[in-house]
């Protein structure tokens, strides 16, 4: 498998991505989707992961004040579930996990446009690169409890591929 073709942007922040590495996101993002809940049980996992290693980020969010109102912060149980607004922010996460799955192809183009417009709208929140870091981590972390054994090296080598260009993406709005 060839490497795809560079990305025609001045910023040209692909890492070495492979057809195969689309393949191997693609085809297991498939196998996330069969898992019953995916999109739910995967959202409530990577933001549990996210605040657990930056907590300092839960009042960037609409939802923040809410949820460190409690006397037992995240620790109570459900109090992220119990939280409309938290559960419609996963949806639209997942959903944008989603979209980006759908753009996958020969041409990155668009997923780096969309990273773009996605830092972009959430630099004003006071999104950092460690914020970046962690919330990239906390998405391989979840994929991985998820796949399970579905989650082969080489494929969370292209997740890792996938993810670091994405982050790279909306870091550019940073600078």
């Amino acid at each position: 498998m060839g490497l795809l073709p560079d990305i025609k942007s001045p910023r040209n922040i692909m890492p070495a991505f492979t057809f195969k590495d689309v393949d191997n996101c693609v085809q297991s993002y498939v196998i996330l989707q069969r898992i019953p809940n995916y999109s739910e049980r995967t959202g409530l996992l990577i933001f549990r992961k996210f605040f657990d290693v930056c907590p300092d980020a839960i009042p960037l969010f609409s939802f923040g004040n809410e949820l460190t109102e409690t006397d037992d912060g995240l620790e109570e149980e459900g109090i992220l579930e119990k939280n409309p607004r938290f559960m419609r922010h996963i949806n639209l996460f997942m959903n944008r996990i989603s979209r980006t799955m759908d753009m996958m192809g020969p041409d990155l183009d668009s997923v780096q446009e969309e990273m773009i417009d996605f830092a972009r709208r959430h630099k004003g929140y006071g999104v950092t690169r460690e914020h970046h870091h962690m919330m990239r981590n906390a998405i391989l972390e979840a994929f991985q409890t998820m796949l399970g054994n579905e989650l082969k090296p080489e494929v969370m080598e292209s997740w890792e591929k996938l993810t670091s260009f994405t982050m790279r993406a909306m870091q550019t709005e940073l600078d």
